[in-house]
């Protein structure tokens, strides 16, 4: 018999109202809920080889001769470096410019440039063509954002109706999203968008009620934005993203319930929280931040109290998403394109002076800016951190950057905060 250990990748916490021991594998994903100790089911001791034989496909015990962190780092690179000939995945900015001026926005101290020019439009085409050429790339994704990408909808059209006949001609699979603030996408843009470019998914960030809204975005626009998103949620996957501050977590929940009650939103659109950070480029202060468990509470009480009553909630959001990697814009053959044809590898980086790593015509310069990206992971991280496979060391541009490092004891925390909210969920829904 083949021995076994229990996963160092486990994370558990005891469910005081239903009494259970609940466990959750960072690496699998899997959730299980167990009247015992899970070391009770080791193969050599367990007295139901069927609970064991389910704990070992779901990871929870294996092998005792596997080291799982040195596999997750292995796999890590291979998603860094090897993806390429499976997907190619680029971040679009036709423009820095926007309507709104949003305190928290990390392009607030980026240089303003102009729209991108055609000649630049013909040069990212080519760039992005020869990308996939070179790699044999079987997917294409591009994402549009800004700035304010519909500030410039003929640029988009273009790039996206040139890229789509292009994955046509190669027999390549090709999709975008958006990321707007909703003000000038109409319905008209937007099928004119999904039709042309294969526009599949729009993200759009509302802050609060009417006048908060005004107030952190600097503009009045709440109701143009809510009617476009009426508009269009029917014709193109809407996510609607909630910024949450303090300034404005208050009524949050009041304007989940307009949306989803009053504008007749539930199950046509899908709701989910973040919070405010202070990244690069940000105008204001980490004061205007919640406090990191202040916000994990108020998220879980909001989790419990509207996800059994609305469609648009959706409770898998509390658990992490399994991945190889930090983000797809760690991997090596991805990049962020700005409106100058610079190349970016992150987002929070663009039109910062000394952040980009190549441009559309000359090819990445493989400096500093970008190696650091595929740098080993801190010392701490790699020692059997059983938070590694949902962390990967955090976002290593901010890693790398002149940031705070991350918490790890509040990481862990608030998982399992998560954890134990998606599990009363789930026991409510039954």
């Amino acid at each position: 018999m083949e021995r076994y250990k229990v996963s160092v990748f486990n994370i558990n916490f005891h469910h005081d109202v239903a009494e259970y021991e609940i466990y959750y594998n960072t690496y699998s994903g899997a959730l299980v809920a167990l009247e015992s100790s899970i070391d009770a089911f080791l193969p050599e001791i367990s007295s139901d080889q069927t609970i064991t034989q389910t704990l070992i496909k779901q990871g929870f015990l294996v092998p005792m001769h596997c080291d799982e962190t040195q596999k997750l780092l292995i796999e890590r690179n291979e998603a860094i470096f090897g993806m390429s000939s499976v997907q190619l995945h680029y971040d679009i900015a036709p423009t820095l410019k926007c309507q709104a001026r949003c305190f928290y926005c990390f392009e607030n101290k980026a240089e303003k440039a102009s729209a991108m020019t055609q000649q630049t439009a013909d040069s990212v085409i080519d760039y992005i063509e020869s990308q996939v050429k070179k790699y044999n790339t079987r997917k294409l994704h591009v994402t549009y954002f800004g700035g304010e990408p519909t500030l410039e909808h003929d640029r988009l059209v273009y790039i996206g109706e040139k890229l789509k006949l292009f994955s046509q001609a190669e027999g390549v699979e090709f999709s975008a999203k958006m990321i707007s603030n909703g003000i000038l996408l109409d319905e008209k843009k937007t099928k004119e968008l999904v039709t042309r470019t294969n526009l599949t998914e729009v993200q759009i960030t509302l802050d609060g009620l009417r006048d908060t809204y005004a107030s952190i975005k600097r503009i009045d626009a709440f109701d143009k934005v809510v009617q476009n998103i009426c508009c269009i949620c029917d014709r193109v996957k809407v996510i609607i993203r909630l910024n949450v501050s303090k300034a404005n977590f208050p009524e949050i929940q009041l304007l989940i319930e307009y949306l989803l009650d009053e504008m007749n939103l539930d199950g046509r659109v899908k709701i989910y929280l973040a919070k405010i950070e202070n990244t690069d480029g940000c105008d204001f202060e980490s004061s205007n931040c919640l406090e990191d468990m202040k916000y994990e509470d108020y998220r879980q009480q909001l989790y419990k109290k509207l996800a059994p009553k609305y469609k648009s909630i959706h409770i898998e959001d509390l658990v992490p998403k399994v991945r190889h990697n930090f983000c797809g814009l760690e991997r090596v053959n991805s990049a962020v394109i700005a409106p100058t044809g610079l190349l970016y590898k992150c987002e929070k980086a663009i039109g910062l002076d000394g952040k980009e790593i190549g441009n559309v015509w000359d090819g990445k310069y493989y400096n500093n800016e970008e190696l650091q990206f595929y740098s080993p992971l801190p010392p701490k991280c790699v020692t059997g951190c059983p938070l590694l496979p949902v962390c990967f060391g955090g976002c290593p541009y901010v890693r790398n950057g002149c940031f705070a490092p991350n918490n790890c004891d509040m990481k862990k925390a608030q998982l399992i905060n998560s954890l134990s909210t998606y599990f009363d969920c789930m026991t409510s829904h039954s």
